[in-house]
């Protein structure tokens, strides 16, 4: 006979600070949330080898913001400025929270591999 696991994380449940790494990964509303089922909670145990345990305690929960610098574009300054040119300046932003924003879908496929 099996019995079922009581257990429950304790998932986040606070919008995340703005320009953190857990805002990159926030789908929709960032007040509104909706956590894991039991049925993919017990996939994700599953598919990476983990335990109730491992949930009990948030781990990395990327509330810190995403510095200021980091890799430079790799884009060349004229094509940057051409796009400038047509999007305009307002929307032509380069800096690394911005292109790690739109560098990645909000998939779940895309948050596995992250």
């Amino acid at each position: 006979m099996t019995t079922k696991s009581e257990f429950e994380p304790r998932w986040i449940t606070e919008p995340p600070p703005a320009r953190s790494f857990r805002s990159l990964f926030k789908w929709g509303d960032p007040k509104e949330f909706k956590n894991p089922n039991r049925r993919l909670y017990a996939l994700m145990k599953q598919k990476y080898g983990m335990t109730d345990e491992d949930f009990a305690q948030p781990h990395k929960p990327g509330l810190d913001k995403v510095p200021e610098e980091g890799k430079p574009s790799a884009l060349p300054a004229e094509h940057a400025a051409a796009l400038a040119e047509i999007v305009g300046q307002e929307n032509a932003l380069s800096d690394l929270f911005e292109r790690l924003r739109v560098g990645y879908g909000k998939t779940m496929i895309d948050l596995m591999r992250l």
